[in-house]
């Protein structure tokens, strides 16, 4: 990340055998073979190695706020000149409001599961909370979704066609199986893509300036469809005839 072919000094994950957590080994599987794919673990060693080092931060503000942290909280809450006996208050304030925030949520959590309904969890060394909770599903994600559907609608039941939506890319899946994925929809950046992929599921990433742009690869996508279909054996002659008819 930091220099090219040269090892970084930090690593941007560290894994402990005897205290896995959820986080770690959802990281972990991305290094996998089937589902590696050097692009998306680029971007997601950055994502890893600068929250890595913000919680640590965070972790430093919580037990020994900084001059620059302290001041920054109390310029949102006081309006007064900051003296040093009104830093030395702050400082005590800002760290006892990190404590009682942390406890409030844990005990939340406790009430919450207890209650039968789930909340996302804060732990003692401030674990971020679950992914999903920075998981923003666009509406052009949908309607590029929908587009995908329409395009395979002919060829194979649209209730089977689903989608999970993650930090960098919205994937389109057969069965909502991630073995068997379809196409991929990177929209958080600068310039939209599409993500296809071969019988080999090997995504091609391709630019689109429009969604409306999807329906030029529509060939692409129905070929994926048919190739998981045959491995399925549920391939048949009907459907081969709609999908020739659809091209033409």
């Amino acid at each position: 990340l930091e220099a090219p072919n040269k090892m970084d000094e930090k690593p941007f994950l560290e894994v402990d055998m005897l205290d896995l957590n959820e986080t770690v080994v959802g990281e972990l599987k991305k290094l996998t073979k089937p589902a590696f794919n050097l692009d998306e673990m680029m971007t997601t060693a950055g994502d890893l190695k600068y929250t890595r080092e913000i919680k640590r931060l965070l972790v430093e503000q919580l037990e020994h706020p900084s001059d620059e942290f302290v001041k920054f909280c109390a310029s949102k809450v006081f309006n007064g000149a900051l003296t040093q006996n009104r830093r030395e208050y702050f400082a005590q304030i800002t760290t006892r409001s990190f404590h009682q925030l942390i406890n409030e949520r844990i005990d939340y959590r406790l009430k919450s599961a207890m209650s039968g309904h789930a909340t996302p969890a804060v732990s003692d060394d401030l674990e971020p909370e679950e992914a999903e909770e920075l998981i923003e599903t666009t509406e052009e994600e949908l309607e590029g979704f929908y587009i995908i559907k329409s395009i395979l609608r002919e060829i194979v039941d649209p209730n089977r066609i689903a989608h999970r939506d993650t930090q960098s890319y919205m994937g389109i899946l057969l069965d909502d199986n991630n073995r068997k994925p379809i196409a991929r929809l990177h929209f958080n950046r600068a310039r939209k893509q599409i993500g296809v992929f071969d019988e080999k599921k090997k995504e091609e990433r391709i630019p689109i300036e429009s969604i409306d742009d999807i329906y030029q690869h529509a060939d692409k996508i129905r070929r994926v469809i048919a190739h998981y279909e045959r491995e399925a054996g549920r391939y048949s002659e009907e459907t081969q005839t709609r999908e020739e008819a659809t091209d033409s």
